[in-house]
């Protein structure tokens, strides 16, 4: 577990959970976890930008690192029991 950064009951951070480093989330009030992003080659350093509405990460690829942005959705993360290795 890497870079952890707690938002309200959310703790979010890197993993290699699947074999890549991708960004994971617990709701710690649920104790329930989810991988949030799903990089082909890997995530790193989450964060949350101040209005709570996105997340920001670094995501890996061929050309090097780039900036990210997606909406917090937590509708589409997936169960950390159905990521796939």
């Amino acid at each position: 577990i890497g870079n952890p950064i707690l938002h309200g009951s959310y703790l979010y951070y890197q993993s290699p959970y699947n074999g890549i480093d991708n960004i994971y989330v617990m709701n710690l009030s649920k104790k329930q976890c989810f991988q949030v992003i799903s990089s082909r080659y890997g995530a790193y350093y989450p964060s949350i930008s101040t209005d709570g509405k996105w997340l920001l990460y670094n995501d890996f690829s061929k050309d090097g690192m780039d900036a990210v942005k997606i909406l917090l959705n937590p509708l589409q993360w997936t169960p950390i029991n159905q990521v796939q290795d």
